[in-house]
């Protein structure tokens, strides 16, 4: 089965206000005594997980089926106004409510990912990136197990920092500090500065799935994805880049520019549109009728 997903919120205006997570910044957080921001943060990850399960709403009636949200608990990792699940208020209604979020996916055969914000990078060459980022996908892990979901975390190398192989290294050196759970459902994308052979090198040393992302390459694409996936269900982002502009997202997405017809045992292709959900019902049309 092909499976089609998106990520973050639905884009176009008659679902964009009510699938819009909630944000917040540290400069009004410090504002606050550590007792009213615990009561604040607590508000926030319910909302973002009431949001969530409408964003599954929404993929259920659209026929979507796959969902990677963006980050759940803001803040949480933050060095100074930082702080854990378990140690806000509300945490076992929000347990309940996570508990209540897997069982519908796992009821409606709704796949659900993660990934990190830009700022996670495991090979960077300052300690301190690189302890957040460690206690970022602890962040995630947890929602997972309160989710009962056990999928993959995306994740990208981020840039250079003067030397790929330096960086390679470091990646693979903390990748082997993480928990066992993160280190069986972390999985590696392709970017803007490292190509897909340079990350499924990294992903066969590792044995992490390898996620293919068509926005920064150009070229036909012809990859064994099941074998790559190592054990979980393949996973390709799918873009197009705006006509006559280097980089970007278009509005919609002009073709799936590899053969869906040699999946075997099923793939999910997540659409990264301006208008995400109609380019889903575009792209699964034009795939229906080759």
């Amino acid at each position: 089965m092909i499976r089609y997903g998106i990520s973050h919120r639905f884009q176009t205006p008659k679902y964009f206000s009510k699938t819009k997570f909630k944000t917040l910044r540290p400069q009004n957080m410090e504002l606050y005594s550590i007792e009213d921001a615990h009561k604040r943060y607590s508000q926030i990850v319910l909302t973002n997980l009431t949001i969530l399960q409408k964003c599954l709403d929404l993929c259920l009636e659209l026929d979507i089926k796959a969902f990677r949200p963006p980050k759940l608990a803001p803040l949480a990792t933050h060095e100074t106004l930082g702080y854990s699940l378990d140690s806000l208020d509300d945490y076992q209604k929000i347990k309940s409510i996570c508990s209540k979020i897997g069982k519908f996916c796992s009821d409606q055969n709704i796949r659900m990912t993660f990934q990190p914000d830009q700022h996670c990078v495991l090979g960077a060459n300052k300690h301190d990136i690189v302890i957040r980022c460690i206690k970022e996908l602890g962040v995630i892990e947890e929602f997972q197990k309160l989710m009962n979901i056990s999928d993959i975390i995306i994740l990208d190398l981020g840039n250079i920092y003067g030397s790929k192989e330096k960086t390679m290294e470091r990646t693979i050196k903390n990748f082997k500090t993480l928990t066992p759970w993160l280190q069986e459902h972390l999985a590696f994308t392709n970017d803007r500065f490292y190509g897909p052979s340079e990350i499924i090198e990294l992903c066969n040393n590792l044995k992490t799935p390898f996620v293919l992302d068509t926005n920064t390459i150009e070229y036909d694409i012809d990859y064994n994805f099941e074998e790559l996936a190592f054990g979980f269900e393949p996973l390709a982002r799918i873009s197009s880049v705006p006509q006559g502009k280097p980089s970007g997202i278009a509005y919609l997405v002009e073709k799936i520019p590899f053969d869906l017809k040699k999946i075997k045992k099923g793939m999910t292709i997540e659409i990264e549109a301006l208008y995400k959900e109609i380019a889903v019902e575009k792209v699964r049309k034009h795939e229906s009728h080759n």
